[in-house]
């Protein structure tokens, strides 16, 4: 069997790392995709897809967009409810190197968009994140771009009901959740039938209350006081998904408000869809 170049063993060991997100791989002048994300995203950018001679028997389904009018693209592979992970070249091209080294240097996500030429304009961008378990459950909701940031729990019966309410009240264009609230039925029903946003599955260790309060204390000082479990988790999951994805701390993002849903006109989602709010 035919091996592939330094170059796609290169581009593989990327692309096995970000297998859930279109890996724009940079070279030279463009960001090229291959194989599967090369079909995809040909299709929705309606661009050309062409081949690569990668060393294999067979060319690699590869296209391409040029990285100094990369916004819009990446702007319809977003609004296709798709991730896009951006790898750079990291160093200048060696006399006698033959292979450059790459890192992907940030994760483009639905709610994780900070440029305002990826945004629609006068619309909110929100995402959030769930976290629930048996006793109760926290939700926190972040504009992104603009750094606001909130967050409420319940832990007093109907966490499903109240969750869904909130989440028609805010329509988030992502939802990260954890293990148990994504298996709860009702709720996962609602989110993949009723509403647009994507839904990113994390483990157990972006939740752990420990985690989440060492990320509160530095990022909002005196705010841990202000938390329960509930909040304090979701909220810490969302930071931790954050810092990740973008590979900075965000330090716009820094007045947490706490808030309670009686604090809000009650419309839950039946009312807001009979009265055609958007």
């Amino acid at each position: 069997m035919a091996e592939p170049t330094l170059m796609m063993k290169q581009y593989l060991e990327i692309k096995e790392q970000y297998s859930d997100a279109i890996l724009f791989f940079r070279l030279g002048d463009f960001y090229e995709m291959f194989y599967d994300d090369a079909k995809v995203a040909s299709e929705i950018l309606n661009i050309a897809l062409t081949g690569k001679n990668c060393g294999q028997e067979e060319r690699a389904p590869m296209c391409g967009v040029p990285y100094h009018s990369v916004e819009p693209y990446i702007a319809k592979l977003i609004a296709a409810g798709l991730k896009v992970a951006i790898c750079e070249q990291t160093e200048a091209p060696q006399k006698g190197k033959k292979l450059v080294d790459r890192e992907v240097v940030r994760l483009i996500t639905p709610g994780t968009i900070l440029d305002g030429d990826f945004l629609a304009s006068k619309t909110t961008n929100y995402m959030c994140c769930i976290f629930k378990d048996t006793g109760g459950a926290g939700i926190t909701f972040c504009e992104v771009s603009t750094g606001d940031i909130m967050t409420t729990s319940f832990i007093y019966g109907n966490e499903t009901l109240n969750i869904i309410d909130e989440l028609a009240r805010f329509a988030p264009v992502e939802i990260i959740i954890n293990i148990d609230g994504y298996e709860d039925a009702e709720l996962k029903k609602y989110i993949d039938e009723k509403t647009e946003a994507r839904l990113e599955l994390c483990n157990d260790a972006y939740f752990l209350p420990e985690n989440a309060e060492a990320l509160i204390s530095s990022h909002f000082k005196d705010m841990n006081d202000e938390l329960n479990q509930y909040s304090a988790c979701a909220t810490g999951a969302l930071l931790s998904y954050i810092l990740q994805t973008q590979q900075m701390d965000p330090q716009h993002i820094r007045n947490l408000e706490v808030y309670e849903s009686a604090q809000y006109m009650g419309l839950d989602q039946s009312a807001r869809r009979n009265l055609e709010i958007v």
